[in-house]
């Protein structure tokens, strides 16, 4: 159970950081997203800190990554099947806070 615990406090500590909801919600929004899309959608966001919080969530397991091999090689994001169930845990934590607030 311990484990588990720590676990689940690495994902907020990940959720918790600038980027990294606005990114799960463009995903969901979008499905998919290139790099370049993404930077353009989430200005000032520099190239490196949107690569570290990409690469933060496909290490939880949260986004895939897909290579398209074709020509240009093309990169596309978009919510795992766990991104959409941390995503969808979250929207109904924002409904409680939201029915708390009226």
């Amino acid at each position: 159970m311990f484990r588990e615990l720590t676990k689940s406090l690495a994902y907020l500590a990940t959720l918790q950081r600038k980027w990294s909801l606005h990114i799960l919600f463009l995903l969901h929004k979008y499905e998919k997203m290139s790099f370049n899309m993404l930077k353009k959608t989430i200005r000032p966001i520099t190239s490196k800190v949107l690569s570290k919080h990409l690469s933060q969530l496909l290490d939880l397991g949260l986004i895939v990554k897909n290579i398209v091999v074709e020509k240009p090689l093309k990169v596309e994001y978009y919510l795992s099947e766990k991104g959409r169930l941390v995503l969808s845990y979250m929207l109904n934590l924002a409904g409680i806070f939201k029915e708390e607030e009226k």
